[in-house]
This record gives structure tokens, sequence and C-alpha cells, in this order.
């Protein structure tokens, strides 16, 4: 099952505030762990913002953080049936917190907040983007649709006069109490002008990723830097403490940044002596998972080895034999293209054999993972 999390509808309960959120959890009640997933974005469901509009997703194949989304879900749906129950179901100021909000995933240190149920009682998102912005050390670059909000354009100040770069681009710079004109005194902001139907709808903000030796992190959901956002609007809002998927938010910026007119030339950091060596062999879960022709396959090993990967359908017979050669420490993907099999199960099976680099001890390790072709 697909559990929507509301894709820009109205509020119900009368209060002013909207129903904001822009998330899916897919396969929560019930699904093998390896098959969960949580999706968040800026994405509204509409034509122009699938075709035009530039968002932003970030997915999480993850148990934990999929189960703390169910739990907000569930509120607003009125418990966990498969019918609504509008009795219990609560919506905007009504809410409680009721997820946790410290995750690991992977190698990633995952906060999770949503609106606007910790006003005033946990800290807001507000108060927790501010916190963010204190840590900065290095570079600020923002991608939102709007900010109205003078505290954290304060904040985002006192991090630029101790010599941090700020960089921007707005969506639309001219709502009411927007903040740009202040912020643009001092930052290096700038507005993306609409061409024909293209609106910038993002709502992120990128810190010290530049480089993947910084502290970098990446601030995204739906939440607009807003005083609605903050205390009326259903909204969620992740922050996620990872150099890499900061590295990747920037390479966006940047284009974004060139487009609005931005001068600086914005070095993207991809440092090979900085290459992640692994400490044991993994084969992970494939990308996406189910899964329309084409899917990626991620693998680890810690030594040279000699490696084979191959695809077997349920009868145990190979399909696709996807490598087959001896290869040096790292991480690899390779991509897995099954537009001539029919849909159904299939097994992907990685060994690999080799010697520990440091002592000659020898390693040989297998695994095996299940796909869902999809057609």
């Amino acid at each position: 099952p697909v559990i929507m999390g509301g894709w820009n509808n109205p509020q119900p309960g009368g209060f002013d505030g909207i129903h904001h959120n822009k998330f899916a959890i897919i396969d929560y009640y019930g699904g093998e762990p390896d098959e969960v997933w949580l999706i968040t974005s800026s994405w509204n469901a509409t034509d122009p913002g699938t075709q035009a509009h530039r968002q932003n997703m970030i997915e999480f194949q993850d148990v934990s953080i999929a189960g703390a989304y169910t739990r907000e879900f569930e509120q607003m749906w009125g418990g966990a049936g498969p019918e609504p129950d509008l009795d219990n179901a609560l919506f905007g100021p009504e809410k409680e917190v009721v997820n946790p909000t410290v995750f690991w995933i992977d190698d990633a240190y995952v906060r999770l907040f949503f609106s606007p149920q910790g006003f005033g009682q946990y800290g807001s998102v507000e108060e927790h983007i501010i916190r963010t912005v204190n840590e900065a050390e290095h570079s600020i670059n923002l991608g939102l649709n709007l900010i109205t909000r003078s505290s954290i354009v304060a904040a985002m100040k006192n991090r630029f006069d101790n010599g941090v770069t700020v960089r921007g681009v707005i969506g639309d710079p001219t709502v009411s109490g927007s903040q740009f004109n202040a912020l643009a005194q001092w930052a290096d902001v700038h507005q993306y002008t609409r061409v024909g139907n293209i609106l910038l709808h993002h709502k992120y903000a990128i810190f010290d990723g530049e480089n993947t030796s910084w502290n970098g992190k990446v601030l995204t959901g739906s939440h607009n830097w807003s005083f609605a956002a903050n205390t009326r609007n259903d909204e969620n809002t992740l922050i996620v403490h990872s150099p890499h998927i900061a590295n990747l938010y920037i390479q966006e910026f940047a284009q974004r940044y060139e487009d609005a007119g931005g001068e600086d030339d914005i070095i993207v950091s991809v440092d090979r002596s900085d290459r992640e060596i692994p400490k044991e062999y993994s084969l992970y879960q494939n990308y996406p998972n189910p899964f329309n022709n084409q899917t990626t396959i991620r693998y680890s090993i810690p030594h040279d080895s000699d490696v084979t990967l191959r695809v077997y359908n349920l009868l145990g017979q190979e399909v696709k034999s996807l490598v087959q050669e001896r290869q040096t420490e790292g991480i690899y993907t390779v991509t897995f293209d099954a537009s001539g099999l029919p849909s159904g199960v299939y097994f992907y099976r990685l060994h690999a054999a080799g010697r520990d680099n440091s002592n000659g001890s020898p390693h040989d390790y297998v695994d095996i993972r299940r796909m869902v072709l999809m057609k």
C-alpha cells in the first residue's frame, strides 16, 4: 500500500492553514524491510509540477523513518484502519508530536520535524532551521520558493559577518512579507525569473556542501520559510547530515544559481582521495524496487577481489551475468536492464573472493537479494 501525505490539499477542520505536506510511505504496513520506502519532496502532483517547475525529491529505503511518517499520517487519518476516522482526525495546531525525531540511515544522521505541533512546545521548526544555520562553517546556499522570516535572515547575517558565504535563488521574492530585499542588501541572492510556466518551487538549504570533507547538511521538505508554515500549515522538514548528499544538492543549486544570474564560480569538490573505502563486503538492496525494466545494484568490497554478480529467476536459472572480473577495493554500482525479461521475482547473487590487503588472509563472500520486476 501507498500512504499519501496530502499534496497541497485544503486542510480540514476549519483552520486557516493548509495541508501542505508532500510525502508518501510505501509498504510500511506488512512490507518486507527492504521494500519499505519514504518519499518526501517539494513537488506538487500536477502536470506543471512534474513537467516544468523546479522541484526536489528525496527517498529513504528505511523502516524507521517510514514508521515516523506513518504515525504523523495516522494522526491526520484518524487511526491505522483502512478507512479514515473523521472524529479522531487531527490537523494543524490540534496535532501532537507523535514521532521520533532522530535517525541513523546508512551513514547519514537525519532529523525530522513536523509543523505546526512543535510550535511553542518542543521547539518550532523555525528554531531548528535557525539552529542549523548557526552551525554553518563555510557556506549557506538557498533554493527557496519564498522567505518571509526575518529571524532566519538575522541568523544568516550573523554567519555572513563571521565569514560564511551566503547565496540564494528565490522563486517568489514579491510575496507579502518577503525578506528578499533585506537579504539582498548583503547576500548574493537572485530572483529566479519565471520563463513561461517554470516556477522555482524548491524548499531547500545546503550547508557546507561544496566539499565532501566538510560537515555538509541539507534541509529540505515541504516547509516554506514563512510564518504560516511554522505555526499553521501541516508541513514536514528533514535535516540530513551527509556531506555526500549535500554535495549532490549543491550541484543542482549551482545550475539554478547560474540560471538566475549568479556569477560566483561554485567549485564542487569531488576529491578522489576522499573516496570511501568500505570496511566490509556488502550487497545492497537494488533501487528502485520494484522496478520497470531498469534498476541499480550497489555493492562494496574492502579488498581486491574476483567478483561475480549474476541474476537468477525463481527456478534458479541464470538470466544475466552483470559482473565477472577482478576489482579493486571500493563501492560499485551496476545497472540491470531487464527489458527482455517477463515480470516476476528475481534474485541477484554477489560472490567476491579475495585476500586482505593488509595481511593476506583469504576472504570468500556470498550474498543474495530479491528484487521484483513489474511491467
